[in-house]
């Protein structure tokens, strides 16, 4: 995962995580995470990841395994 830094003095930031899980098992871990970052001026940064340990987790549950 990469992100780059952009810096802008004197600036606030809000920012958000969503995370989506395909399931409701309590020991899911979500398969997209999505960051928004919002600031003055218009500044805008997102960026969505696949988050590879849902894969793995779904190739545990499917050998039995936690």
């Amino acid at each position: 995962m990469e992100l780059h830094v952009v810096e802008r003095p004197a600036n606030a930031f809000q920012y958000s995580v969503y995370l989506e899980y395909t399931d409701d098992l309590a020991d899911s871990v979500p398969k997209w995470i999505q960051l928004e970052a919002n600031g003055k001026d218009g500044f805008y940064l997102g960026k969505d990841l696949d988050n590879p340990e849902h894969a793995d987790q779904l190739q545990r549950r499917q050998r039995g395994t936690p």
